[in-house]
């Protein structure tokens, strides 16, 4: 906060209108992790829908295929964080490379 402080002291803002920005700062923010989660809960969907019965299967494989060293588990770390371990298209992707490799 110690940026933002100097910032509104530098506005001149009272602690009325410092407080108000802040407030609508973390609405925003909710509001975009809202949407994210939105997101990644329709890819979700789609993703099941696509697989089916194979889903387990072939995360299974991918996981195999990703390993467990360092770069394996950050990319699984990454894929987590972003939500685009749900996402339909990088599975696809990802279980062709894994098939072709």
């Amino acid at each position: 906060m110690g940026e933002f402080q100097t910032a509104a002291r530098e506005m001149r803002l009272d602690k009325a209108a410092s407080d108000r920005l802040v407030q609508l700062h973390a609405k925003a923010v909710q509001g975009m992790q809202d949407r994210h989660s939105q997101q990644t809960a329709a890819w979700e969907s789609e993703t099941k829908a696509h697989f089916g019965d194979s889903l387990p299967e072939t995360v299974q494989n991918l996981r195999s295929r990703i390993g467990t060293d360092d770069d394996g588990r950050e990319f699984m770390r990454l894929m987590s964080w972003s939500g685009l371990g749900n996402n339909a298209a990088v599975l696809r992707v990802l279980d062709r490379l894994a098939r072709s490799y």
